[in-house]
């Protein structure tokens, strides 16, 4: 971990190297193919605390950022690439082994307009009990769940109403659903 002198609460922004406030939850869509390069890892060694990067890509960079700066919990969305891609594994095991993973959601294809791309919501939790480390919420939408539109999908509000509620209910203690 980089040593900057930042205060508590804070963290060190290496692109405009200061010190800022941290934040303690985010939702977030990550920069699909965002350009990095050496000079962001010599000035964020930060990113490769959970594994080294694969491939340049940037949904790990961004994710691992994201974990990086805020405090307690992270819902992102991802391609599926991040969470089945074998050249991944070590960086999930990373993951799981902290106890982050909490809930992954996975979206049916065409949910965005112009692309294919297989997707996934996650919800990573910086600080799960025992039990949440033990156990990870997991949801599909089906073709049944989605209505669908010209060139792209949408899930259905009830479909969306009913993994809300098991999601919750799961947080709480209530096992399988």
């Amino acid at each position: 971990m980089m040593k900057t002198g930042c205060p508590p609460g804070q963290s060190y922004n290496p692109f405009e190297n200061r010190c800022d406030i941290r934040i303690n939850h985010a939702t977030c869509n990550p920069p699909f193919n965002m350009k990095w390069d050496r000079y962001l890892l010599m000035h964020n060694p930060d990113l490769l605390r959970y594994g080294k990067l694969n491939n340049k890509s940037s949904e790990q960079i961004f994710l691992t950022h994201m974990l990086n700066t805020v405090s307690n919990r992270v819902v992102l969305i991802v391609s599926d690439g991040i969470l089945a891609n074998p050249g991944y594994k070590d960086y999930r095991g990373n993951l799981i082994k902290a106890g982050f993973p909490q809930a992954v959601i996975s979206l049916p294809r065409k949910i965005y307009r112009n692309t294919g791309t297989k997707t996934s919501i996650i919800v990573l939790d910086k600080h799960p009990t025992p039990a949440q480390k033990e156990q990870v919420f997991m949801a599909i939408y089906h073709d049944d769940d989605v209505e669908k539109k010209r060139k792209y999908v949408t899930v259905k509000q009830e479909a969306i109403d009913d993994c809300l509620k098991a999601y919750f209910k799961f947080r709480e203690g209530g096992g399988e659903t």
